[in-house]
């Protein structure tokens, strides 16, 4: 959803100032903020302690990857937090397949979607790379979800 300058971790569940002695709550503590509808979204900390609050509902950018194939792009980045295993290789496995051609970017996800419950997020995924080709078409396919535990990338 968004990324802060201002350390969540540090300011509730601390009593440091900043990085420096604030004693990285954030390696401890898992946090959530609930909306006004009752959906959790996730608050991660990065290494220079910024804070990014994840929506809470698993997105993607595949329906737009035929196209920013078509533009270049090359480069496509998928995040994880907190998936397991075997759903970190399915989703990988759709994934090269979508960039093969194989699959369209709607047969993916709605794959995606249906092999899980609702009670656990599909996947947490970003895809960019060259945005500002997309940018300049006036529209953004560059959709982040939560980042942390697991990164790669797909040439």
């Amino acid at each position: 959803m968004f990324h802060m300058e201002h350390c969540v971790f540090c300011a509730f569940l601390s009593k440091g100032k900043d990085y420096r002695d604030c004693g990285r709550p954030c390696d401890k503590h898992r946090v959530k903020l609930r909306d006004r509808v009752g959906a959790e979204h996730i608050l991660k900390a990065d290494a220079g302690c910024r804070n990014t609050l994840y929506n809470s509902r698993a997105q993607t950018g595949a329906e737009y990857a035929t196209e920013l194939l078509a533009l270049g792009v090359r480069r496509f980045r998928i995040e994880f937090v907190d998936e397991d295993a075997a759903t970190v290789t399915r989703t990988l496995e759709r994934y090269q397949a979508l960039l093969d051609g194989k699959i369209t970017g709607t047969e993916l996800w709605n794959d995606l979607r249906s092999s899980t419950n609702s009670a656990s997020p599909v996947e947490r995924c970003a895809c960019a790379s060259n945005q500002a080709s997309s940018f300049r078409r006036g529209r953004s396919p560059v959709i982040r979800r939560e980042s942390d535990a697991f990164r790669t990338a797909i040439a």
